[in-house]
């Protein structure tokens, strides 16, 4: 209470979310220990279902990266497949295994 006064120096949101907390430490501190169990479990639960949503979200952004680099490795290859340039300097530009050029070929054709 001592810092009340310094309260009205605080924009109204910030106000606003600051009360919430508090308001939030004060439930917890009323909770019985059966209460305070639930809430904690439940609080895990949210924060593993968010790991698990921030790895998917990371690994699913990685893998479009990696996807989107081979796509373009496979639109230069045909690109030089059309341009009859041989197959070898085709590998070395893009990266791409023999295999998967003679694959692109015959798609090609």
């Amino acid at each position: 209470m001592k810092n009340l006064e310094s309260l009205k120096d605080i924009p109204w949101r910030e106000q606003e979310e600051a009360f919430n907390e508090i308001a939030k430490v004060a439930n917890l501190a009323a909770m019985t220990e059966e209460e305070q169990n639930r809430y904690d479990d439940a609080l895990r639960e949210l924060q593993d279902a968010y790991s698990v949503f921030e790895y998917a979200m990371i690994t699913g952004k990685n893998d479009g990266i990696k996807e989107g680099k081979k796509e373009g490795k496979t639109e230069v290859a045909k690109s030089l497949i059309q341009l009859k340039v041989s197959d070898e300097i085709i590998s070395q530009s893009t990266g791409l295994s023999m295999e998967e050029i003679q694959k692109l070929k015959s798609n090609l054709d």
